[in-house]
């Protein structure tokens, strides 16, 4: 059998970059052929979600460094990690998505925010309206990034959503848009990076030249409150601090890596002594790591946070959150026993609604 995955697979952010390697692998480890596919459509390529993250820190460091050489940089270390770790398909544009659906038994549309109407571009690719004959239609973890749709948008999704095979999603509040749409029950998955062990992902790793113990600072954005607590560490812990990818405002910085790949970035989470983060992915990788780490969410209630506060106390760790219980806890070590056993029972289950997708969509009976 042969999947297709749809994801914003060239989107030069950690996260996102991440969670499509992870769902490929999983594909993979499950005996069946896999392609990411490699859409090069320009709406996508001028949509907000492609202009997003790191991408758009990158953009505004080069303007006020006046460093294109840096942008380059950031682009040639995440392109080298999906040279070599993703199989993708042939590049392929609108014009080719009829032929396209005939080569593929299956396409999974996610993670991320692919179903959000307001930055994906085209939403006519991840909600798969090309898909036609004995294809199957499905989706894991993917994402609104909303609570709500846009009132002229609802009929479309609600048509697409009803050719939809599988339909499994990132948020409850996805779930309850489906619901509302459709009166169809979507499964709430684990997001893929979670899926893979802390061993499984030692295998796309790739170390750097630096000296421990150290604490890792992730900061997509700036946040005051957070770079006050990472400077208290600091002189708590007497270790030096490393940003990646930019140390926003004035931190006192001991190393700072604006551009390395993916697979460096995995290096730097697993041998951090500490981190400190405002990032979901931040603080999935710290769970997944077992590191002793701190996150900083902001106060309004954001998707963003919701997520990361969902995690948090799925696993037993709302003391974590800076300004909310972090600055007593900066002592406390984390038994990680019950950790891993939340984290099992859901990678069991996530695990189990992807493998099920897998093998009700087979037509070859197991072979790929």
């Amino acid at each position: 059998m042969k999947v297709g995955v749809l994801t914003y697979h060239s989107a030069n952010n950690y996260g996102t970059c991440l969670q499509c390697y992870a769902l490929m692998h999983l594909v993979e480890q499950a005996g069946y052929d896999c392609d990411v596919i490699d859409y090069r459509g320009e709406k996508l390529s001028n949509s907000p979600v492609m202009r997003k993250g790191l991408a758009a820190q990158v953009t505004d460091f080069c303007v006020r460094t006046g460093s294109r050489q840096l942008k380059r940089m950031s682009e040639k270390e995440f392109h080298s990690f999906r040279q070599k770790h993703f199989h993708l398909s042939q590049p392929v544009t609108e014009n080719d998505l009829p032929a396209l659906a005939k080569q593929y038994d299956l396409f999974i549309s996610g993670s991320d925010q692919v179903w959000n109407p307001y930055i994906c571009g085209c939403p006519g690719l991840y909600l798969q309206e090309f898909v036609q004959g004995k294809t199957r239609r499905g989706s894991y973890a993917a994402s609104f990034g909303i609570t709500e749709l846009p009132q002229n948008e609802k009929e479309r999704f609600k048509r697409d959503f009803e050719q939809f095979d599988f339909l499994a999603v990132r948020e409850p509040e996805g779930a309850k848009i489906i619901r509302d749409l459709t009166g169809r029950e979507a499964a709430v998955v684990l997001d893929p990076t979670l899926l893979l062990t802390a061993e499984e992902w030692r295998e796309a790793e790739e170390p750097l030249d630096l000296k421990k113990p150290f604490i890792f600072v992730y900061m997509l954005g700036a946040s005051s409150r957070m770079l006050r607590f990472a400077t208290t560490l600091k002189k708590k812990t007497g270790m030096q601090l490393v940003f990646c990818p930019f140390p926003v405002g004035k931190p006192p910085v001991s190393r700072w890596y604006p551009f390395i790949s993916p697979a460096k970035w995995l290096w730097l989470m697993r041998n951090a002594s500490y981190v400190v983060t405002n990032s979901f992915h931040g603080t999935a990788f710290s769970l997944n790591y077992e590191k002793k780490f701190f996150v900083d969410i902001s106060d309004n209630l954001s998707t963003l946070s919701s997520r990361i506060t969902r995690l948090l106390s799925l696993t037993g760790q709302e003391n974590r959150l800076i300004g909310h219980g972090a600055e007593e806890a900066i002592d406390t070590e984390i038994d990680y026993a019950p950790v891993r056993a939340a984290l099992g029972r859901e990678r069991e289950r996530s695990r189990a609604y992807l493998l099920d997708m897998l093998a009700k969509s087979d037509t070859n009976g197991g072979e790929a």
